[in-house]
């Protein structure tokens, strides 16, 4: 499916750099509760819309306010394919305004995330911690959740801290001296024949190597894995 963004040219009757930033923020409010995200400078624009298509009535809405702007003398507004793109000016607004809209809707998800940690009880958002492998392994299990997690330092060797987890009840965020950082972990889908890599996914950073996985009593796809750890992490 071909995604398409709206770039915007704009040239002004001044060059006074000072007018030009007023009329850019002006641009970006009228573009945020609109759920508009806007990337670039008055003079080369991107303009995308995650959430609904960009219908001619929003674009005549636009058309509209940009006619009512004293300071600026011509533009244009034209939808675009991305894969049309050429510029690299184009395409570095176009990755702002991308950037723009993934903060925005992370956002969101975690709001509602917040609301629906509010309807489970305290003991859904916390994980039974045992110690594996000869000790170069903290395994997290979440019963509720239907997952886990193995943490292995990158080199496989046992850490100190993982005996003083074992046994206990956690939440994500009791691991904070292991300076993990959950929300900029990339992850990567665990692909085999075997029924036990259903679900499997793998994640590594500089220390550590983390494997996340369906429980053996509830077998998950790839999706419905990442969607309950996502839960998981904006709730810690």
């Amino acid at each position: 499916m071909t995604e398409f963004v709206l770039r915007l040219t704009v040239r002004t009757a001044s060059r006074d750099l000072g007018r030009q930033d007023a009329l850019w923020e002006r641009l970006i409010q009228w573009c945020e509760p609109r759920a508009l995200f806007i990337g670039g400078a008055p003079e080369s624009a991107v303009i995308y819309a995650p959430l609904h298509p960009i219908t001619a009535r929003r674009r005549r809405e636009l058309a509209a306010w940009l006619d009512r702007c004293p300071e600026i003398q011509t533009y244009q507004l034209k939808a675009e394919a991305l894969s049309d793109l050429r510029s690299l000016r184009a395409k570095a607004a176009c990755l702002e305004a991308f950037s723009q809209a993934q903060r925005y809707l992370a956002e969101r998800m975690a709001e509602c995330s917040d609301a629906l940690a509010g309807l489970h009880p305290p003991a859904s958002r916390r994980w039974r911690a045992s110690v594996g492998n000869g000790g170069n392994c903290l395994e997290l299990d979440s019963r509720d959740l239907g997952i886990g997690i193995a943490i292995f330092r990158s080199n496989r060797a046992p850490h100190p801290q993982f005996s003083t987890f074992s046994g206990r009840y956690l939440e994500l965020g009791d691991l904070a001296t292991l300076e993990l950082d959950w929300m900029s972990l990339v992850w990567a889908q665990v692909l085999s024949d075997g029924d036990l890599s259903v679900g499997q996914w793998v994640a590594r950073s500089q220390h550590w190597m983390i494997h996340l996985y369906a429980s053996t009593t509830a077998p998950l796809a790839h999706r419905e894995v990442m969607l309950r750890w996502m839960e998981a992490v904006c709730e810690s």
